[in-house]
C-alpha cells in the first residue's frame, strides 16, 4: 500500500532482483537508493583467494539500498579492506601463507615504509563481526 492507501503497482514483466555479486564471487555491485551501480573488484586484493572471496560475501551483504543507500558508505568502506589486505600480504609469516590467507611465495616489497597503515575499523564496520570467514 502507498500512502493514499492504495494498492502498489507490480513491476514490468521480466523483471528481476540485481544480483550483488559476479558470478565468479570476486566482483560485488553496489545498487544505491538511485539505482546507480559501483563495481568492487576483490580480484585485486593482494590476498589469496579464498579471503577474497570471503570478503567479498561480506561487504555483499551490507551492499543493499536499504543497508548501505550511498556509494559513499561503500567507499568508506572499501579503503580499509584495501590497507587490511596490503598489510596482511606485507607480512612474512609462514603461518599465513600456511592458512591460506596470502599467496604462496609473494615476495615482501623492499624499501621504507610507505605503505598505508591497517585500519581495523574498517573490520568492525562490515556486520559487527571482528572475525573473518575464510572457506580454508
Amino acid at each position: 500500500m502507498n500512502l493514499r492507501g492504495r494498492k502498489a503497482s507490480l513491476p514490468r514483466a521480466g523483471h528481476a532482483r540485481p544480483e550483488y555479486v559476479s558470478s565468479d564471487g570476486l566482483v560485488v555491485h553496489h545498487y544505491n537508493r538511485d539505482g546507480r551501480v559501483k563495481d568492487y573488484d576483490f580480484s585485486r586484493l593482494p590476498v589469496a583467494e579464498p579471503l577474497q572471496r570471503s570478503l567479498a560475501t561480506l561487504f555483499a551483504d551490507r551492499c543493499v539500498p536499504h543497508i548501505w543507500g550511498v556509494h559513499t558508505t561503500s567507499e568508506n568502506n572499501w579503503m580499509p579492506l584495501e590497507q587490511f589486505a596490503v598489510f596482511l600480504s606485507q607480512q612474512d609469516h609462514r603461518h599465513l601463507r600456511r592458512l591460506g590467507l596470502v599467496p604462496p611465495f609473494q615476495p615482501r616489497p623492499t624499501g621504507g615504509s610507505s605503505a598505508p597503515r591497517a585500519d581495523h575499523g574498517g573490520c568492525r564496520r562490515l556486520g559487527g563481526e571482528h572475525r573473518f570467514r575464510c572457506p580454508i
